[in-house]
């Protein structure tokens, strides 16, 4: 593919596309290839395919694939998920445990809001998702970081956590975690370490809110449990969405509760209205998985990804300076690299002027934190993520070799 660049991760510039309002999030940039947002490949998006099965969704639903939709998502897809779900977690969901949603920042959006009071804590790893903590942060909640090391969440830290919070009168709403191919440091919580946290969770009577988005880009064997397969009834939220999986645009993704939490959300006034959103895409998935394109699609990209992984993380070693570090990840979309020396914000005019980008670590952190929240924490500001997701292996390496040529000075 040749050469292109991705704008800056706080949104489209002014001006976009020779002034005109840009059609996408993307905006291209001739001669860079910036490493920073986590970017499907266009090539890698079954166009031609969803092209076809819009049609025949249409077909087979006919004038109700237009309609308002029901509150909880069409039943096909519904119905499929399950179905899904039971062939890639240790626990199916019952149909009365899904409510689709817009994708997974619109669910934390509905979490936010329905699962906290305003002046309630909400535990995060740090580092974590950073509009995650954009979306969190437009509440009236306070974020307070967890440790987080080389098997993931310091689980061995909640209960200390906890009761320091509850000593001071403060309340915690739930923790938001992403144990399965983590953004950004894209590690996966341990096994030993998954079991712990809902064994934790249940005797605390703590809700953790779990983005699962990740699950089916597993390159080394099926993804580990997730923490609702795991849980009691009741103590996880499992958010996930086909963004990854299909397609972004789609704006279809799902959440997996206990049926009491389920209907919590199915039942917002504004669900009752308007149905839940994205009818149609809806209805487009749940055909693609009944004509079998779905795991083939997963199939290839997991192929797809897993080539460009390694293009990356070789690339890395070629062209990073000496004692750099990073994560060698499982699945997903990123990795994270820690610098032996220097500051990663004030380094990226460099390698933006090279033709290269990266995301700073710091990025990642709550504006307020405490210390001693785990090595990935105190090593931000010498850290940075990468994608290896929208890229050709090849650029990948041009985009490092750049990257490299800065920060070797």
């Amino acid at each position: 593919m040749s050469l292109s660049g991705q704008q800056s991760p706080q949104g489209p510039s002014p001006g976009a596309a020779g002034g005109r309002l840009p059609v996408a999030e993307f905006v291209e940039e001739p001669g860079v290839i910036d490493l920073a947002w986590g970017h499907p490949d266009p090539t890698l998006l079954p166009f031609e395919e969803l092209a076809e099965l819009a049609r025949t969704t249409l077909r087979r639903f006919g004038p109700e694939a237009l309609a308002y939709g029901a509150p909880a998502g069409p039943g096909p897809l519904i119905e499929a998920v399950v179905d899904r779900l039971g062939r890639t977690d240790s626990r199916p969901p019952g149909p009365e445990e899904i409510c689709l949603t817009g994708g997974v920042s619109a669910a934390l959006e509905q979490c936010a809001g329905l699962l906290a009071e305003p002046g309630q804590v909400i535990l995060v790893e740090a580092p974590t998702y950073h509009f995650a903590l954009r979306i969190l942060g437009s509440h009236p909640l306070e974020i307070c970081p967890l440790p987080f090391d080389s098997e993931g969440l310091v689980v061995e830290a909640l209960p200390e956590r906890l009761a320091r919070i509850r000593a001071s009168g403060r309340k915690v709403g739930f923790l938001y975690t992403i144990p399965t191919f983590h953004n950004p440091t894209g590690l996966t919580l341990s096994p030993e370490r998954r079991g712990a946290l809902v064994r934790l969770a249940e005797a605390e009577g703590l809700l953790l809110v779990e983005d699962d988005v990740y699950r089916e880009l597993s390159f080394e064997g099926p993804a580990p449990p997730s923490l609702w397969s795991l849980a009691p009834p009741g103590r996880v939220v499992r958010l996930g969405s086909f963004a990854k999986s299909l397609a972004p645009g789609l704006r279809v993704g799902y959440l997996t509760a206990d049926r009491s939490l389920a209907e919590r959300f199915s039942g917002q006034p504004w669900l009752q209205s308007g149905g839940a959103p994205s009818h149609l895409p809806s209805l487009l998935v749940a055909t693609c998985m009944a004509e079998g394109q779905y795991p083939a699609n997963v199939h290839r990209l997991q192929a797809a990804y897993r080539q460009r992984r390694e293009a990356l993380l070789e690339a890395l070693k070629a062209a990073m300076p000496e004692g750099t570090t990073w994560t060698r990840p499982a699945g997903g979309y990123f990795t994270w690299v820690t610098l032996p020396e220097g500051d990663t914000r004030k380094l990226l005019p460099a390698v933006k002027e090279a033709g290269s980008g990266y995301i700073p670590g710091t990025t990642f952190l709550p504006p307020k934190r405490p210390e001693a929240c785990g090595p990935f924490a105190e090593q931000a500001s010498r850290s940075f993520r990468l994608a290896w997701s929208r890229y050709s292996p090849e650029d990948l390496r041009e985009s490092v070799r750049r990257m490299g040529g800065v920060l070797r000075g």
